[in-house]
């Protein structure tokens, strides 16, 4: 694990930016819906905190 953590880059963006993310995967679970899974690139996330899709319009709640 050390040598993972020594040759690999950490993250580059910036925690106090506003969120930004790239959607790179979404799934259909039968009890919870849309999956959507994404990276971020600048700023944080929270449970609680709205996402809002701009393809879309529509904002949801992160959980």
């Amino acid at each position: 694990m050390k040598a993972v953590v020594e040759r690999i880059p950490h993250p580059t963006g910036d925690e106090e930016a506003p969120l930004q993310a790239l959607i790179f995967d979404s799934v259909f679970n039968s009890f919870r819906g849309i999956i959507a899974y994404f990276k971020i690139e600048n700023g944080v996330i929270r449970k609680g905190d709205k996402v809002k899709f701009f393809n879309t319009g529509k904002e949801y709640d992160a959980d």
